[in-house]
């Protein structure tokens, strides 16, 4: 997996492309938000449109969980968007984290995503 990152005012966007693997992503998930942390950009989107793969139900239940603990493991708490299609993105990590506290979103329409983060 790899991925660029670029900033929009207070929105980061990072694209992810590559065949998916749980340690590959949480590493490209912390990245990002690290970098987020660093730049003051409280809105961030994961477009992961070019992703393919599927990571299992427990892998995707570990991942929301981890992203929460690391998101609560400062005092940012940006707005995360995901953006992606299944079985590659089916919102079931989103919805762990946000279960936890993180305000985030799984979204298949990019528009929709980038209305969201801007709400």
């Amino acid at each position: 997996m790899k991925s660029s990152i670029q900033q929009k005012a207070n929105l980061l966007v990072a694209t992810v492309s590559g065949q998916i693997g749980f340690a590959a992503a949480f590493e490209i998930f912390k990245g990002v938000f690290d970098s987020a942390r660093k730049k003051g950009c409280d809105r961030i989107l994961f477009d992961c449109t070019a992703v393919t793969g599927e990571l299992t139900t427990h892998e995707r239940f570990l991942f929301g969980e981890e992203a929460a603990k690391h998101e609560h493991s400062g005092s940012f708490h940006p707005r995360i968007a995901l953006l992606g299609s299944p079985p590659t993105v089916d919102g079931f990590g989103v919805l762990v984290s946000r279960n936890r506290g993180m305000n985030a979103n799984a979204f298949s329409v990019r528009d929709e995503a980038i209305q969201w983060l801007r709400a």
